[in-house]
């Protein structure tokens, strides 16, 4: 009897805990076997419900041993590299089913990651606007917008009078 008490605290605060932290990273675990009062467990069903929960542990444990090492997790949208001319839009589909808490546009005059930059923002002067920018952004979809005078950031080589850019918008939930 002491054992099973001493089972159902443990359990309890580990539930409670993991509750807490899954609520907030906005996860979601699956008991494998549920229990009732006066009924055995078998070991190997308590077992698997404790093995479910370390894998959640190590999962978690991973995501934050990325963030400490100063990387984000994967993207869960990447749209590619895609062309986009000047005075133009472009509507992405990320089916994320929320709009994304995180969003980073790169830019590239090639189209790869070599010689990528980061789109820091779009601005405006007496040419008119320059850059690129999301709007219109859904659970499920966004739409990618470019300046009037250039598609491409200033920090584009100095190359602000382009017609277009290569671009990739990189999403998180």
């Amino acid at each position: 009897m002491k054992f099973q008490k001493d089972f159902k605290v443990i359990f309890f605060l580990i539930a409670m805990l993991l509750s807490a932290n899954f609520a907030a990273a906005q996860t979601s675990i699956t008991k494998p076997y549920n229990f009732s009062a006066g009924t055995t467990a078998s070991s190997s069903q308590v077992n698997a419900n404790f093995d479910a929960l370390y894998k959640k542990i190590n999962e978690l444990s991973a995501e934050i041993a990325n963030l400490k090492a100063g990387s984000l997790p994967a993207p869960n949208y990447d749209s590619g590299w895609f062309n986009i001319s000047k005075n133009s839009t472009k509507t992405l589909s990320h089916n994320m089913g929320a709009a994304p808490k995180l969003a980073i546009i790169w830019g590239s005059v090639s189209g790869s990651d070599t010689n990528k930059y980061l789109m820091d923002g779009h601005f405006s002067d007496a040419s008119g606007t320059i850059g690129c920018w999301l709007r219109k952004i859904t659970a499920t979809s966004c739409e990618v917008a470019s300046g009037t005078y250039a598609a491409a950031s200033n920090i584009n080589v100095g190359n602000t009078g382009n017609t277009s850019t290569y671009i990739k918008v990189l999403m998180w939930k």
